[in-house]
């Protein structure tokens, strides 16, 4: 009698053990999910760009607020992210490049050269699908290019098929090449299309 209680309490010391080291290693995992760093970056003429990025940044809690790329001195602070989302409008309509009329077209060819390997990078874009919409938020695709040359691995891809306009240079096979948003003719879609990314990039990137 003696002798099984001993071997009980030695079991449920060893199953205690077991339950601290499951907790202990949870912890850990805990302490490094939450030291990953993802910064949003945007450009923008009218404000619109800027705005959707404070929206974005209010449905991740994990990100750091939104900064406007034309006041990055070093671009090297890109690569000191785990992930990095950007905000782009076309303004440029038509052009084969430097399609956004911002600060981004003067750093493209910067951007590529950057060594952005195991960083992840979503893009959104702003466009009109009415006024323009054989140029449906061309910029994105070009922004895309030049992270994607820097060893980005890209992420947060949208369906194409919600949406009305003729062609794209951001459309890659089904998808565009990251989050279009029309503020001028759809803006009654943009909630719930930035919601349902902003769901979407919590599983691909943070």
């Amino acid at each position: 009698m003696y002798q099984k209680s001993i071997l009980n309490r030695q079991e449920n010391l060893k199953k205690t053990k077991f339950t601290l080291n499951v907790q202990s290693c949870f912890k850990i995992f805990l302490i490094l999910n939450c030291s990953m760093t993802v910064g949003i970056y945007f450009a923008t003429t009218t404000g619109k760009t800027e705005d959707i990025a404070e929206r974005l940044h209010g449905l991740l809690d994990s990100a750091e607020g939104p900064k406007d790329i034309s006041d990055v001195d070093d671009l090297s602070e890109l690569a000191g992210h785990d992930g990095v989302i950007c905000g782009i409008p076309t303004w440029n309509t038509g052009a084969d490049s430097e399609r956004s009329g911002t600060a981004w077209d003067s750093i493209l060819e910067d951007i590529g050269e950057l060594d952005l390997s195991g960083k992840k990078v979503a893009i959104f874009g702003l466009g009109d699908s009415s006024t323009y919409t054989e140029n449906y938020c061309d910029a994105m695709e070009e922004l895309h290019r030049y992270f994607q040359q820097a060893g980005a691995s890209m992420v947060g891809y949208t369906a194409k098929t919600d949406y009305t306009f003729d062609e794209s240079k951001s459309v890659v096979g089904e998808e565009f090449c990251g989050l279009p948003l029309d503020e001028d003719s759809e803006s009654d879609m943009t909630d719930e299309r930035l919601s349902g990314w902003a769901e979407k990039l919590k599983g691909e990137m943070f």
